[in-house]
């Protein structure tokens, strides 16, 4: 099932669930900086580069959080979109630090 972050389109397994992690003390005040333009866009790009399974995850985080923010597109009912603006600033980057950490260990096992 393809999901669309900002008009990018990206795969979403049927279920999976969310592998919640509190973040490092470093994040902490980091957290609370809200996102630029610019970093939701990388974010968004890079969201749809990750694995269906860590897109699930997210999906499912954000939608138990935000219902709302999670809709089917009515044109396709296969494609889900999520409006990147209405997530709190937490959110968006609790789903950066994902994206960071998936992103690390695909090339840690590619060294």
């Amino acid at each position: 099932m393809p999901c669309s972050v900002l008009g990018a389109v990206c795969s979403l397994p049927q279920t999976s669930r969310c592998a919640g992690k509190r973040p490092a003390e470093a994040d902490i005040a980091n957290e609370n900086t809200p996102m630029s333009y610019e970093e939701k866009r990388e974010l968004s790009a890079n969201m749809n580069k990750l694995p269906g399974k860590k897109v699930g995850q997210a999906i499912t985080a954000i939608h138990e959080k935000f219902p709302k923010v999670v809709m089917q597109n009515g044109e396709d009912p296969d494609e889900i979109e999520i409006d990147i603006n209405a997530l709190d600033t937490p959110t968006l980057r609790w789903l950066e630090r994902m994206v960071q950490e998936t992103f690390a260990k695909k090339k840690k096992r590619q060294a």
